[in-house]
């Protein structure tokens, strides 16, 4: 009566809010109109109120589903149902996932931005909140997945869901953006209901592949994960409805993958292909033609990509593959003088002789010289050497409704407008807001901030973030207030102007925001699941469908740790990444006590 007991709390009625994570969340797509709490800082827009299509609902669904999760888990807790969480060195993995959670709940408490540590933020909705539920969700599926049906219901209801996800990402690589068609438009602006003059406006163009997934980077991140699910299911699926499920999904992925021109996912889906490849070894060893003709069908993918897209590669390198070197890397402004340091070193040190005139200045090097000047059409250079390229003219702004003189500072096409304002030196930023110049802390990337789409550029200044979160991170979804928006010259030489960036790295993003510990547990969780399946499904001659799916399941987490090399963590697919890792454990674990009973008979 027991066992039957067991098996009855264990059934798929109690994972239904696991399987509308896997297979609807990531669907979900509707039109937020909201304040982005960043209008006082001078570096963004006095306008704060922005439209969110992909990720507020997405997260909310999440914390209600979360919600129903963290119930059912604390009932078993409190009535004795632990499930295999405290088995015999079960309870190891919930070592690193506790460690992750504790610490990312830590440094939300210390957040100076604490509603959107919790809550979630600009272009992120990822709080704090969030992260325990990605937690509570691996914690209740490892747990609690003990049954092989439970497992296939689970990766069918995600083939599902991936089927539409990809179908919408495939027909917008073909021209055809579902978000801007007729039919849509009334199911993602539900909230707008009544408003008049609102248009639906996306800067992806045609032919860019996104589907559901906020942005065609994240595209990259979904098909690392659930291809390898979809690949499984196509050749082992009991049902013949999910067998065609599972290829039609995979055909649009990869056209959806194709139409993203996310490089990142190009490379995880590389990932997880090279994780297989390693479990397929002793396969290929004693299958030399088939292995040979697989690995010539991957090459020659890789080449037909190449060569429709023969400019990808530059998006590490640069525009032109080669590096880039500033005239100007820096500008600071004090209350009556500037001071420009060259990309060569130089530095020329601007004076004013007026403190309200913006046009009487001199200019002179480091060490005090006064440097030869000459002007031509109103324009002011530098005569002498080495500073030829920077120009110095006259120009106006508008602020606060009036127009007010300004010195225009240029060099490489690029240019800073300074001002006069209240008797202090002020720069006129993209956003039609004044503020000081200052140099800002960087490390690496010098002359190849260009560097994987302009990455190069942010990770130079998010290094130096690194050694005060060593511990304590500055919050969930903080990254925003912390990163050096205001390193204009920076910015305008990077091409960002008054873009907000994030850190499109996982890592980064996890250790400078929840802190060095959270990103190394969750590093140390994957290492964990690497060693199970390794220790469970490589030496095993005739592969089981647990070990197949445990093998699928590690090359999707492979995939999706490799992209996050050069993507952020995103509600539209992190969701999907921990569950699958809470069931890889589950299915080790399962794989690893049949191995059991088979040696006692």
């Amino acid at each position: 009566m027991k066992q039957q007991k067991q098996q009855k709390e264990y059934g798929k009625k109690f994972f239904v809010p696991i399987l509308l994570i896997l297979a609807v969340l990531p669907l979900i797509t509707n039109a937020h109109i909201y304040d982005n709490g960043l209008s006082k800082q001078l570096w963004s827009s006095a306008n704060g109120q922005v439209t969110d299509f992909f990720l507020y609902y997405k997260s909310h669904f999440l914390m209600i589903l979360g919600a129903i999760v963290t119930v059912i888990l604390a009932y078993w807790l409190c009535t004795g149902e632990n499930g295999r969480l405290f088995d015999k060195n079960a309870w190891i993995p919930l070592i690193p996932a506790s460690v992750f959670a504790l610490f990312s709940l830590f440094s939300a408490m210390g957040a100076v931005h604490a509603e959107d540590a919790f809550l979630g933020g600009y272009e992120q909705f990822e709080g704090v909140f969030v992260l325990l539920i990605y937690v509570i969700c691996f914690i209740f599926v490892y747990g609690y997945v003990k049954k092989e049906e439970v497992v296939e219901w689970l990766l069918n209801g995600l083939t599902a869901g991936s089927c539409v996800v990809s179908v919408l990402g495939a027909f917008q690589t073909f021209g055809l953006d579902w978000i801007q068609s007729a039919w849509a438009r009334p199911l993602v602006t539900t909230e707008l209901a009544g408003r008049s003059g609102f248009n639906i406006k996306l800067t992806f163009g045609k032919g860019m592949a996104y589907s559901t997934l906020h942005n065609p980077n994240y595209v990259g991140s979904y098909v690392a994960v659930v291809l390898p699910i979809t690949i499984l299911l196509l050749f082992t699926a009991k049902k013949m409805t999910f067998r065609v499920l599972a290829l039609i999904s995979t055909v649009c992925q990869l056209i959806m993958l194709y139409g993203s021109q996310s490089l990142t996912g190009l490379i995880g889906v590389a990932g997880a292909v090279i994780a297989a490849l390693i479990f397929l070894l002793p396969y290929a060893k004693k299958h030399l033609l088939v292995s040979v003709g697989a690995v010539v069908v991957c090459i020659a993918a890789v080449v037909c990509v190449l060569v429709a897209k023969p400019g990808i590669l530059n998006r590490f390198t640069g525009s032109e593959g080669e590096k880039t070197t500033n005239t100007i890397s820096s500008i600071q402004t004090e209350k009556n003088s500037f001071e420009i340091v060259t990309g060569s070193g130089k530095t020329v040190v601007g004076e004013f002789t007026s403190t309200d005139s913006i046009g009487s200045f001199s200019l002179k090097d480091k060490k005090g010289k006064t440097l030869e000047t000459a002007t031509n059409n109103n324009v002011v250079t530098i005569a002498e050497k080495g500073y030829e390229k920077i120009k110095f003219s006259a120009s106006a702004v508008e602020v606060d409704k009036t127009t007010i003189p300004c010195l225009e500072i240029g060099a490489d096409g690029k240019t800073w407008d300074l001002v006069k304002k209240d008797n202090k030196l002020l720069y006129y930023n993209p956003q039609g807001r004044l503020d000081k110049l200052r140099k800002v802390d960087s490390i690496g990337f010098e002359n190849n901030y260009d560097f994987a789409t302009r990455r190069g550029y942010i990770w130079s200044r998010t290094f130096p973030m690194l050694k005060s979160t060593a511990l304590i991170g500055v919050g969930a979804d903080n990254f925003v207030y912390e990163f050096p928006n205001n390193d204009y010259v920076g910015k305008v030489n990077s091409e960002f102007n008054a873009q907000l960036t994030k850190p499109h790295n996982m890592y980064l993003q996890i250790w400078t925001q929840d802190g060095m510990l959270a990103c190394l547990a969750l590093i140390a969780l994957y290492v964990m699941l690497v060693i199970a399946t390794w220790k469970n499904c490589m030496n095993a001659e005739k592969k089981t469908w647990l070990q197949k799916t445990a093998m699928a399941i590690f090359c999707g987490a492979s995939g999706y740790m490799v992209v996050g090399l050069a993507n952020d963590s995103s509600v539209c697919v992190a969701p999907l990444f921990w569950i699958l890792m809470g069931l890889g454990f589950a299915v080790n674990h399962m794989i690893k006590r049949s191995k059991a009973k088979e040696e006692e008979q």
